[in-house]
């Protein structure tokens, strides 16, 4: 901690025989929390390779001293603007080492709330809504180019709206897929996976074309449980393919293919029908 932030500190426990333990306490986990950025660290980060500049992507720029953190520092010939290697990046002005966002990557994948984030790293929730908006700025396009081959299965998840914000009707909560949860589409093949959220309630066929359209693969095997929507892209992915050599094979999800006569040659290209196949059992 700095001055300002220790007399802040002392203020608060002023008056008391344990204020001395209570600011030597918070003060070291603050401090452990907001540890400097470590040489391993600098050095990693003046590793990393410097093609163009960030700000007018001109090639002409040459190396203008350090920051007082260790950082190189570049002064671009073009525009006359300096960055360093970390400048345009999720990381760009951070004053908090690395490794700190790293531990908030970590929060967030383990479903951790703003709130308790906050709590665990001795941040503001301002911080935190501000990191989120960076992360979610940094993923932003990353699922564009990912399309799907192979065995695909495709399912929607929901999630409830916030409370304030629920409906009732005469009181109580609405029940079931209502407009109080959020639609999120996925699909994945093994290897990879994509989700869209796709408006609240049940999918319609024009959410489920928009979503699932450009990201499945030709040729694939179409899983899923049945829902009426999925139905809708079977016809659009199969004509916009041209031929049955295009087409799709779609199985219910829970059902599977037979043995036998019913197994078809994965190599031969089946014709999409509107209605999914039936393996009868026994």
């Amino acid at each position: 901690m700095n001055k300002k932030q220790l007399a802040v500190l002392r203020d608060r426990f002023s008056g008391r025989r344990s204020a001395d333990l209570f600011v030597s306490t918070l003060s070291s986990w603050y401090d452990e929390k907001h540890g400097r950025k470590s040489k391993e660290e600098i050095d990693f980060i003046n590793s990393l390779s410097e093609n163009e500049c960030p700000y007018c992507h001109g090639h002409h720029f040459v190396h203008d001293g350090r920051r007082k953190d260790g950082r190189l520092v570049y002064l671009c010939r073009d525009c006359g603007r300096k960055f360093n290697p970390l400048s345009g990046t999720l990381f760009d002005s951070a004053k908090i080492p690395i490794s700190e966002w790293i531990e908030y990557i970590l929060h967030l994948t383990e479903y951790h709330s703003i709130k308790s984030s906050a709590n665990d790293n001795r941040n503001a929730r301002t911080i935190g809504r501000y990191w989120l908006s960076k992360a979610f700025s940094a993923l932003r396009g990353y699922q564009d180019d990912v399309v799907l081959k192979g065995s695909v299965y495709i399912d929607e998840t929901y999630v409830p709206e916030l409370k304030g914000d629920r409906a009732t009707c005469d009181g109580k909560r609405k029940r079931g897929l209502s407009r109080d949860q959020y639609c999120i589409m996925t699909g994945t093949d093994g290897d990879c996976c994509f989700a869209f959220m796709e408006g609240k309630g049940k999918p319609s066929a024009n959410k489920a074309r928009k979503a699932y359209m450009t990201h499945i693969g030709v040729g694939s095997t179409l899983i899923h449980d049945g829902e009426k929507s999925q139905f809708a892209i079977v016809g659009p992915l199969s004509s916009e393919r041209g031929s049955a050599s295009h087409g799709f094979n779609l199985w219910p999800s829970g059902q599977g293919q037979s043995d036998g006569a019913d197994q078809q040659d994965p190599q031969v290209p089946q014709k999409v029908s509107e209605k999914p196949r039936r393996v009868l059992k026994g």
